[in-house]
């Protein structure tokens, strides 16, 4: 598949091995991707580079998930994101439903394989 600029996912992890396989899935899939370890650095970017989707970790050292998912819907609505945890002892619909009261799409629990990973990708991006 060829990667056009509706193609492109942001992925955001401040874990560096996590984020380099969510990123490697992604572009061995064709996708074009764009990696940040912290979230500010990820919202800044959007805002002047729009992607068609954001994978995030919803546990990140300097903004979580859902406060980077309130801040994108006011700085670039309409653009899907997919939330990532390995929180344990937390069920992932929790985190679905506050990360659907700003705009999250899905939500995948750490760790997860190729397959689910592109399956949301693909219903994230119609």
């Amino acid at each position: 598949m060829a990667t056009t600029p509706q193609t492109r996912i942001v992925v955001i992890d401040d874990d560096d091995a996590h984020l380099d396989v969510v990123s490697t899935y992604l572009e061995r899939a064709g996708y074009a991707t764009t990696g940040f370890a912290r979230s500010r650095d990820a919202l800044y970017h959007l805002i002047d580079h729009p992607a068609a989707l954001v994978v995030t970790d919803l546990y990140m050292p300097d903004m979580d998930g859902i406060e980077l998912v309130r801040r994108l819907q006011t700085s670039v609505p309409d653009m899907p994101v997919i939330g990532m945890t390995g929180q344990r002892g937390a069920h992932p619909s929790l985190f679905l439903r506050a990360l659907r009261e700003f705009g999250a799409v899905s939500c995948l629990r750490k760790p997860f394989d190729k397959d689910a990973l592109l399956r949301a990708v693909r219903a994230a991006l119609g």
